[in-house]
């Protein structure tokens, strides 16, 4: 099992690292083969529009562009397992959270209703900001959903996250313009809360091995739902076309899903065009 681990933050020792190199330990105490990447090191921009992963003799799923995130990419499509850590800035990931994240979902999707990644990989982020936690849940939850449907539906695996919330920013305040935060308050938490952080991020890493070591595609447990092709079919095969895992089968009317093989991805269901299917 690999375990690719991305820092996605500026700090390279502070709060989010921290918790990212919890992560680590929890993966490899479970056996996984990891490698930490500090992504600010990284030369990078975000996606050059280039279009070169839309040829149709490119090289597919990959970026084309030469720089040192595309070798990154193609690591990750390799992996089993991806985490991420990022601060919140201005109530989103950091910059080179975001251009990472466009590179790598954008090269792995023609504007067709098919995908050219047929693998799976499980995604873990880790969020971390200064706010408070009712702030994460009431305001910024409905957007990290956003970008967790984003990596499932294009990467095809299970998404978890945690939050690390009103963390301590600084050791020393007095020598910042920080007057809005009560530094003894501050690190009353940390030392009362952040234990308790690392400790989720570890299970966090060591949840990984479970999630890869299930079949790709297996039927998931009853009551977690699945897609189904109900008598609506008109037997186009449109979904069939659009199946990144080839699971659908267009023998009969109406076609057929391998609930075996499905990747549990909900392309078909996007691509059918009388609204045949279902997610039960």
């Amino acid at each position: 099992m690999k375990t690719i681990i991305i820092n996605a933050s500026p700090r390279k020792n502070w709060n989010t690292a921290q918790l990212l190199k919890e992560a680590q330990r929890g993966a490899e105490s479970v056996g996984a083969e990891t490698e930490y990447v500090d992504l600010y090191d990284l030369s990078f921009t975000g996606c050059r529009s280039c279009l070169a992963c839309k040829l149709k003799n490119g090289r597919h799923p990959g970026c084309a562009w030469k720089d040192e995130l595309s070798p990154l990419i193609d690591r990750i499509l390799e992996a089993d397992e991806l985490i991420i850590g990022t601060p919140i800035y201005w109530g989103e990931p950091t910059a080179q959270f975001r251009a990472l994240m466009e590179r790598l979902l954008f090269c792995v999707t023609p504007y067709e209703r098919r995908s050219y990644f047929a693998g799976s990989v499980n995604v873990g982020l880790i969020y971390t900001m200064n706010a408070p936690r009712s702030y994460y849940e009431n305001t910024l939850r409905p957007y990290l959903d956003g970008i967790e449907g984003l990596f499932r539906s294009f990467l095809h695996g299970e998404v978890r996250s945690y939050a690390a919330c009103d963390t301590l920013q600084v050791q020393d305040y007095s020598r910042y313009d920080m007057g809005l935060f009560d530094e003894a308050q501050k690190k009353q938490h940390r030392e009362e809360q952040f234990p308790a952080d690392l400790a989720a991020c570890f299970e966090l890493g060591k949840a990984g091995k479970a999630a890869a070591e299930q079949p790709k595609g297996a039927a998931e447990p009853e009551g977690e739902g699945g897609y189904f092709i109900t008598d609506a079919c008109i037997g186009c095969g449109t979904c069939a076309e659009a199946c990144p895992g080839g699971c659908i089968s267009t023998d009969d009317v109406p076609c057929v899903i391998d609930q075996t093989q499905c990747l549990r991805c909900g392309t078909c269901m996007d691509a059918c065009p009388v609204g045949a299917i279902e997610k039960r």
